[in-house]
Formats: C-alpha cells, sequence, structure tokens
C-alpha cells in the first residue's frame, strides 16, 4: 500500500438530504481524489431524543454539558435560557440555567454545517461533523465577536456507538479556539463503510481498517491467517473443507505419481 499524502480534503460530495420520513442523509461521499471511501452515520441518528455528552476533564470551572444530534437540529431544547430554539448542539449548565447554541439552524438552506476528513494524511480514520454559526454571546477574539462552533470528531474504533443512551456519557471535550468546541467518540460509527463490521468490532478485532492507495479504496488489512476478501473473518468450516479436499487431492494425486498409476 502506498503512503497517502497530506492533502486537504474539504467535503465536497457531501450528503445531508432529508429522506421521505424526515430522517437526514448523514453521509459524506464522492470524496476528490478518495473514489472508494465513504463514511455513513445515518443509522446512528437518534429515533428520539439526543446525544449528551460531558467532558471528561470537567472541573468546578469547566461543568458545561453538550446536546446535540446528528445532521439535524436537537429535539429535546435543553432546559435554561435558551435564547435560540432551533440548532444541531447546545452548550449547557444547570446550575446557573446557561444555554448556548453551538450552530446555526440545521434545516435551512444553505445548510450550516459541513463534513471533513479528520486527518487528510489518513483518511480512513473517520471524519468531522462541524457546526458553525452559532451563537456569538460571551465570545470575543481581539474584541470583535465570534460565532459559537461545535465539531463532532467520529473516529474509526471497535467501541459501541449507543444512539439509544438516555443517561450523560462522558468524552473528550475541548475548546480549541475561543467558543469553538470538538468532541472526540471513538467508535464504529466513525468507520469508513468499506471496512466490514462484525462482532461488533471492525474487522471483526483480526485487522484494521485503511485506505490503499494502489486500489484507491479504504479496506481492512487484516492479520495474518485472515483475508481482507471476507472482512478478516476467521476461514468458515466450509472453506477449511474444501481446502482439505484440495490438499488430500493433491496429495493423493502425488502418491499414485509416485507409483506410475496414471490419472485422467
Amino acid at each position: 500500500m502506498k503512503s497517502f499524502g497530506a492533502v486537504l480534503l474539504l467535503a465536497a460530495g457531501m450528503t445531508a438530504a432529508l429522506a421521505a420520513d424526515h430522517t437526514p442523509n448523514c453521509k459524506l461521499d464522492n470524496i476528490p481524489n478518495l473514489p472508494g471511501l465513504t463514511y455513513d452515520v445515518t443509522q446512528y441518528i437518534p429515533d428520539s431524543g439526543d446525544f449528551v455528552w460531558d467532558d471528561v476533564r470537567n472541573v468546578d470551572t469547566r461543568n458545561f454539558t453538550y446536546k446535540f444530534n446528528l445532521c439535524q437540529n436537537v429535539k429535546d431544547v435543553p432546559s435554561g435560557d435558551c435564547q435560540i430554539k432551533k440548532a444541531p448542539a447546545f452548550q449547557y449548565e444547570s446550575e446557573t440555567k446557561s444555554c448556548y447554541a453551538l450552530g446555526g439552524d440545521a434545516s435551512i438552506t444553505p445548510r450550516l454545517f459541513n463534513f471533513k476528513i479528520h486527518d487528510a494524511d489518513k483518511p480512513a480514520l473517520g471524519f468531522d461533523i462541524q457546526y458553525h454559526s452559532g451563537e456569538s454571546t460571551f465570545c470575543q477574539v481581539n474584541g470583535s465577536p465570534v460565532k459559537r462552533s461545535f465539531t463532532v470528531s467520529l473516529l474509526c474504533d471497535s467501541n459501541t456507538f449507543d444512539k439509544t443512551s438516555t443517561q450523560v456519557e462522558e468524552h473528550f471535550i475541548r475548546e480549541t479556539t475561543p467558543c469553538a468546541y470538538e468532541a472526540y467518540s471513538f467508535s464504529v460509527a466513525g468507520c469508513p463503510t468499506q471496512c466490514e463490521i462484525y462482532d461488533g468490532k471492525v474487522c471483526g478485532g483480526n485487522g484494521v481498517c485503511n485506505y490503499d492507495t494502489d486500489a484507491n479504496t479504504a479496506r481492512c488489512f487484516c492479520n495474518n491467517g485472515y483475508t481482507s476478501k471476507n472482512g478478516c473473518r476467521p476461514p468458515s468450516n466450509a472453506d477449511k473443507g474444501i481446502g482439505g479436499a484440495l490438499a488430500g487431492a493433491a496429495f493423493g494425486g502425488l502418491a499414485l505419481g509416485a507409483l506410475g498409476v496414471g490419472i485422467w
């Protein structure tokens, strides 16, 4: 596999259209220079409710909670002093009732969010959903107001991504620049669709997902004894039986040949 050079890959071919049932199609595809790479988190959009995450490093001076959804507005706005009611992500604090929208209305056109490859040097590592145009209250850089933003970084790993949880989950969330927040999920939701997930693990836990620049596609690179043709699954009994039969036939042919017996 050739190494992949650094290329800025903003998502020119991204999809977030509404399906007939009004569920957004939350998908990144048709990526320039990466024909065999697709990310799709549509199946992880909650049927009801939203994701609620806390920063694992929360302290008394940094105890915000973050509520968000994928490619659509939050369904249940946090309780508190939320001046904006339509946004894909909110930052709020229960005791003070403070509440700020971290993105603009996700239902309008042109949309106020976009996708990008998380690491251009490692295109199969995962991708980002970036919400922008949030509230600017108390947000300034060099004396000028800036709007809040929120990025969900979905990175490929074998952890589950629970869309049904009703509990507050702890994740790593950081403020990259003033009022720009980034949350990280290391889970199967961040894996390219070309890398098979089975037994709840990417490549079955028997390999790694990477981008093959020779074949121009993301795929599973398997450990010894496994093959990418079946997503690094263990050889089936049928495969073993066929292999054993072929080996037996080959050995039998050699034995008969050694005895001078012709085979037709």
